[in-house]
């Protein structure tokens, strides 16, 4: 990474392989950040996923402390897993939850998290969810080049916005404790499908993992 001039980042993201799409932005803007995620778990405060011994809640515990102990940085960026299942989110590790009723948590718990950030002080950035696709892409891709037809790997653009309509309405509704969005859909998602790929290169390494070589866009 870039020497930094402005050291004042910090990145809560629960998705490594977005990992190398923030390090190309950061040496851009010669900054620097300090990059944390658990496997899986939501970047939300007070929030429990079913049978994982409380480590989610634990980690997004210890690291919603940073922001409140006076961190000498301005913003954080929390990342959306990819994939609309809410059904894991519950208000107890022990205790499972329906798809609404993880929901109504996931919008609480959110939205608790974007005001303890304020009134730290920090301004929030939201990474929103990868569109993804239909099975892997890069054999998608393997298969057309190879002459077996064209296989539809894209997701269709509508299907994608209802998969996540609630993380997006969650959005609209506080949206004045957000200071800004990077929205992988606005690149991909500009017709009725999703793409899978830029310039023939497949964007994922399997069906919604951002590859390395696709991070510049």
């Amino acid at each position: 990474m870039s020497p930094a001039t402005n050291c004042g980042r910090h990145v809560l993201n629960h998705t490594a392989a977005k990992r190398a799409a923030l390090n190309e932005w950061l040496k851009k803007s010669r900054q620097s950040a300090l990059f944390i995620f658990l496997q899986s778990c939501p970047p939300i405060e007070g929030i429990h996923l079913y049978h994982d011994k409380d480590l989610c809640y634990l980690f997004n515990d210890a690291v919603f402390f940073i922001p409140q102990s006076g961190a000498a940085y301005s913003q954080g960026i929390l990342g959306c897993r990819s994939g609309g299942n809410c059904s894991m989110i519950s208000i107890s590790g022990d205790i499972p939850q329906r798809q609404q009723s993880s929901v109504r948590v996931f919008e609480d718990k959110f939205s608790a998290s974007l005001r303890d950030l304020r009134k730290a002080g920090k301004q929030a950035y939201i990474w929103e969810p990868l569109p993804g696709s239909k099975g892997s892409a890069p054999q998608t891709l393997a298969r057309i080049a190879a002459g077996y037809g064209k296989p539809s790997g894209e997701l269709r653009t509508d299907d994608y916005f209802e998969t996540f309509r609630f993380f997006f309405d969650t959005l609209s509704k506080n949206q004045n404790l957000i200071a800004g969005r990077f929205s992988p859909s606005e690149v991909l998602c500009k017709t009725a499908t999703c793409a899978i790929s830029i310039d023939g290169r497949p964007l994922y390494f399997d069906d919604n993992h951002l590859s390395r070589s696709s991070s510049h866009f």
